[in-house]
């Protein structure tokens, strides 16, 4: 596991350097997902592996609804059912980022390189608040603040 905050040290100007962090082993995991994939058309392929996804997360949502609520507590076997069903959301984000035409490694680091902007010191509920990877953005396109035209009306 990665210590986020000892690893932002190693920042310049917001990217972080990642040949300390190679996981080159999640694109040969991404291989062989896709060996079992249909070969559908990107729309059908995105959609399934969305709903996949979702379903997956669903699972291990509900065992911790088991396991917090249901009075199953975290025995080894449920610990190793949500782990199995974590390996199948792991599935799911494979193929979709594949259909997206990103390898597990691009993704990652792209988030690895999010989180060091919005957390340069590490995880704070200020940096939270007032996020600095998104102030004034959204979805990459520059916010336009309508507030006031809103209410000349």
């Amino acid at each position: 596991m990665v210590n986020l905050s000892a690893y932002l040290k190693y920042k310049t100007k917001g990217d972080v350097h990642m040949d300390e962090l190679r996981i080159n082993e999640l694109n040969d995991f991404q291989e062989k997902v896709m060996r079992t994939w249909n070969n559908q058309p990107f729309e059908v392929a995105i959609v399934n592996a969305a709903l996949g996804l979702t379903g997956e997360a669903g699972e291990v949502a509900d065992n911790v609804k088991k396991a917090e609520f249901h009075g199953h507590g975290w025995s080894g076997d449920l610990r190793h059912n949500t782990a199995m069903e974590i390996g199948d959301i792991m599935y799911y984000a494979a193929v979709a980022a594949n259909e997206l035409g990103y390898n597990l490694q691009e993704v990652c680091e792209m988030v690895i390189n999010k989180l060091a902007k919005r957390y340069p010191e590490g995880f704070s509920v200020e940096a939270s608040i007032n996020r600095v990877d998104v102030q004034g953005e959204t979805l990459g396109l520059h916010y336009k603040d309508y507030s006031k035209e809103i209410r000349k009306q």
